[in-house]
């Protein structure tokens, strides 16, 4: 009884590893989350085929699936958002042949056209292109103040309608 249980545990956890990594994958999500979300399934499957588990297990699995929270986010980068001023990004885009996007920012070290996931203190997540980067007069101060600028409308979703575009107010996580 012991070796068929193991072996479906096994076979459970396979499963569900592969299911994950195909999830977490399109999802871009961190190798971390998918690890996360495994073992707490993993742990959940054992309980369900064992009828039950030591204390340690249902530990285990509660910790596995609190670290998993939120775990999308776990690879980012802290960053301060500052503004672009209204119709900036659209003359940017004009200007090198790019297409307007729903979120647009300007990042001192992506290259020109990445998507980068962008979190801010209203806990909105935004999908956002990279539209401009730092002159390289002003790349070294960029990256050590850690700044990046947006376009005002993601700006008022990712940090709040009333906020007018100082970089101090608004604390992003970058990914």
């Amino acid at each position: 009884m012991v070796v068929s249980a193991a072996l479906l545990l096994a076979l459970g956890a396979a499963a569900l590893a592969a299911a994950l990594y195909v999830f977490i994958s399109t999802a871009g999500w961190s190798w971390r989350a998918f690890f996360a979300l495994t073992a707490a399934l993993a742990g959940i499957l054992y309980v369900v085929l064992t009828g039950g588990a030591p204390p340690v297990v249902g530990l285990t699995i509660k910790a596995c699936l609190l670290l998993s929270l939120g775990a999308g986010m776990f690879d980012s980068d802290v960053r301060f958002a500052g503004r672009y001023s209204p119709g900036g990004f659209e003359r940017v885009a004009a200007r090198r042949g790019m297409p307007v996007e729903r979120c647009m920012v300007a990042h001192p070290t992506a290259a020109l056209g990445t998507w980068l996931l962008v979190e801010g203190p209203t806990s909105k997540r935004l999908r956002c292109k990279v539209l401009d980067v730092s002159a390289p007069a002003d790349k070294a101060r960029h990256i050590r103040l850690k700044r990046i600028e947006v376009d005002p409308q993601s700006g008022a979703l990712l940090c709040g309608s009333a906020w007018q575009g100082n970089p101090r107010e608004c604390p992003v996580r970058v990914r």
